[in-house]
């Protein structure tokens, strides 16, 4: 087919919709593909809505599509050719590694080859993937570094990869034909702390450089969720291209809400930090003694600043640790700490009720993060004035120092921001904060820790303002049937946004039944008693059945109950990918397999014909706020008149349902069975409500 470059064109929509049906009809003929209503509605939307995009139109798209709708041509196909047109980067940031790498090795390719489209497309990835010339050339052109006196294999991995580097190969690891092992990685990358960046001397051969210009210039994107936080984290620009000449596509979008929150606390050991602290103090104190006459002309000053306030930060860290040894609300053995104090489920936690810590840690918490605000500085200013005399003269000495000056600064960046949100106080969503209590043997520390409690803010001021436009994708985006509880958590105004819900092409119910039995309450001590004989009765023991748990407990009693009459597998008795494997060798080999897990089991796994033709859940999959943001979420909505319950736990439950009974059917040709054994979806007005919400199954009330 033609290949059509849309990048130095002018094309108006009637000529974009003609291209992509062109593009539409090439994917038809290949084979096994299969025409989808919902697939052609996805184009439809988006196509519309981004050709029409502007400076002062941003458009928002939101999309439910269900298994087996074709996502991805559902969003590429449009967005490729109009990202061109409009000269914006196409960024796509899926949730799981196995995503990106089906984009990258086999979606796109067959797209480029099939639909006549003529782009580029690169995988964005860390420098920790990439060899850095620097560390390398300068471990295999000198035996005496400390790179070799690391260990044998080092020595002899830095000769191996040298060859392979002077022998063509490009520096990404990922391409080598054999794995590195995590210590000589390490030895041999370096991250954004360590890297010169334009000051390196080889800066010019450097792979981690050159992937990033193949990146920049390439017509798509395809990152994780993770790298386009920190990303946006850094303002946008410093990683990937700059948000404003972008469109992005959140795949897997149901994710993005807690990987923004993941990825916006921060947290630092008291204890643990005197170690990093007094490295700090020695790489300074030996500015003096390496360098130029003009590296030494200034490093004297800035060793002793940088030696007098790490000694200060060290000093308040430590008197910080001594009034939590001392206290005992901050230790496990105290059941009787006041209200304010109160730790709940986890007794080696202490969260801080409505993020308000005491006047005593304020006032400890000012004077570290101005001596670490200081420090920072003097960091930086040291390495700038490193980099410059590496750049006169290349001695490795200089090279490590710089290595571990970005190391520290990264550490001191984390202190920072960690006494930031525990300082901030905020009437709205106020930070969660606590502290953790942790001991090794004979060795107590303790985890200063602080998190927002919401991912509005962070998405709303760093991608919804700022991309050239967004569309969010999921099969799991609803919760009870509606787009509100996501929209809540994300920021997103539903008066600006275009959302819609497409529903899968599967014959939910000519395919598959719901059956809810008669069992007891599963509040009762007996509900497991009563799983435990139902699955004696109703489970077949020759076919492929997958059983999800809210509770580990409950699991293992239901496996002791059963184990003698059934093949199973139960997470925790072997890593997943290989419980897996054993569950399909089983039904290959024609036995039957149960294949037993929690709350991950309940996503993502694919187990397509034979391998599922039963799930089972056990109890509803309600959320526990067992983690200090939960509790955080749940007690603000509380004091602000609201149920947490309703406004949390009930979304969360039903969108979660809806991704366990998805395992069932995972093409169009599968079929099935879905029990679940929690008589609340009958008896509980929410609980008609998360049936209606999902997928429309053929009910069957069966005992």
């Amino acid at each position: 087919m033609t290949q059509t470059d849309l990048s130095t064109s002018t094309v108006g929509y009637e000529g974009i919709q003609s291209l992509i049906k062109s593009g539409y009809d090439g994917l038809k003929a290949a084979e096994g593909f299969r025409s989808r209503a919902a697939q052609r509605g996805m184009i439809g939307t988006l196509a519309k809505t981004f050709h029409a995009a502007s400076d002062d139109h941003r458009p928002m798209v939101v999309i439910e599509a269900g298994t087996g709708t074709g996502k991805t041509f559902g969003y590429c196909l449009p967005l490729i050719p109009i990202a061109q047109l409009h000269q914006k980067t196409l960024i796509i940031a899926t949730g799981t590694v196995a995503l990106q790498e089906q984009l990258v090795l086999h979606d796109l390719p067959e797209l480029r080859q099939r639909s006549g489209l003529s782009f580029t497309f690169a995988l964005a990835k860390g420098r920790r993937r990439y060899l850095c010339p620097l560390r390398l050339l300068s471990a295999a052109s000198n035996g005496q570094s400390m790179l070799f006196e690391m260990g044998s294999d080092i020595g002899d991995y830095a000769k191996k990869l040298a060859d392979e580097f002077d022998n063509g190969w490009d520096g990404d690891l990922d391409r080598l034909p054999y794995p590195l092992p995590e210590s000589v990685q390490q030895s041999f990358t370096t991250d954004a702390a360590g890297c010169a960046n334009k000051r390196c001397q080889h800066f010019d051969i450097c792979p981690y450089m050159k992937g990033k210009a193949n990146l920049m210039a390439s017509d798509v994107i395809v990152t994780n969720h993770a790298l386009l936080i920190a990303d946006l984290k850094l303002g946008g620009g410093a990683v990937l291209p700059a948000t404003a000449s972008c469109f992005h596509v959140i795949d897997e979008g149901h994710r993005l809400p807690a990987e923004v929150l993941s990825h916006t606390a921060s947290a630092h050991l008291l204890h643990g930090a005197q170690s990093w602290l007094d490295t700090l103090i020695k790489v300074a104190q030996g500015m003096g003694s390496i360098g130029d006459q003009d590296y030494q002309k200034y490093s004297d000053h800035w060793s002793n600043q940088l030696v007098t306030h790490a000694q200060t930060l060290k000093n308040q860290l430590q008197l910080l640790y001594a009034s939590l040894s001392h206290n005992t609300h901050f230790h496990p053995s105290d059941a009787n700490a006041p209200q304010r104090f109160r730790r709940q489920d986890d007794p080696h936690l202490t969260r801080f009720e409505h993020g308000i810590i005491p006047e005593w840690l304020t006032e400890a918490g000012k004077g570290i993060l101005s001596t670490t605000e200081f420090l920072i500085d003097a960091i930086s200013k040291a390495f700038d004035l490193t980099n410059d005399a590496h750049a006169r003269d290349p001695q490795d000495a200089l090279m490590k120092q710089n290595a571990d000056f970005g190391f520290l600064r990264d550490r001191l960046s984390n202190v920072l921001l960690t006494w930031t949100l525990l300082l901030e106080q905020r009437s709205e969503n106020p930070n969660a904060k606590w502290i953790e209590y942790r001991q090794k043997g004979d060795t107590i520390d303790f985890m200063v820790s602080a998190s927002p409690i919401e991912a509005s803010s962070f998405l709303q001021s760093h991608l919804w303002k700022t991309s050239a436009g967004v569309a969010i994708t999921s099969a799991t985006l609803t919760a009870l049937g509606a787009f509100d509880y996501y929209f809540q958590q994300c920021g997103i105004h539903a008066e600006k946004t275009i959302y819609q819900q497409f529903l899968s092409p599967f014959d939910f119910n000519g395919k598959a039944t719901l059956n809810i039995p008669h069992l007891v309450d599963p509040t009762s001590p007996l509900h497991t008693k009563s799983i435990i004989e139902w699955i004696l009765r109703k489970v077949d023991a020759n076919e492929g059945t997958l059983m999800l748990f809210t509770s580990n407990k409950q699991m293992k009693e239901v496996y002791a109950g059963i184990e003698h009459h059934f093949n199973i597998q139960m997470q925790g008795q072997a890593a997943k990918h290989q419980l897996i494997k054993d569950h399909k060798l089983a039904l290959d080999a024609g036995k039957g397999s149960i294949l037993m897990g929690l709350d991950s089991f309940g996503e993502g796994l694919n187990l397509p014909g034979k391998y599922c033709t039963h799930v089972v859940i056990a109890k509803l999959p309600f959320p526990v706020p067992t983690s200090p943001v939960e509790q955080a979420q749940s007690e603000y909505l509380e004091r602000t008149g609201k149920n947490a319950f309703r406004e949390i736990s009930l979304p969360l439950t039903s969108a979660k349902l809806t991704q366990w009974v998805g395992r069932l059917l995972r093409t169009e040709d599968d079929e099935g069975r879905i029990s679940i054994l929690d008589s609340r979806l009958n008896t509980k007005s929410y609980g008609r409500q998360m049936v209606a919400a999902l997928p429309p199954f053929r009910i069957l009330n069966e005992p």
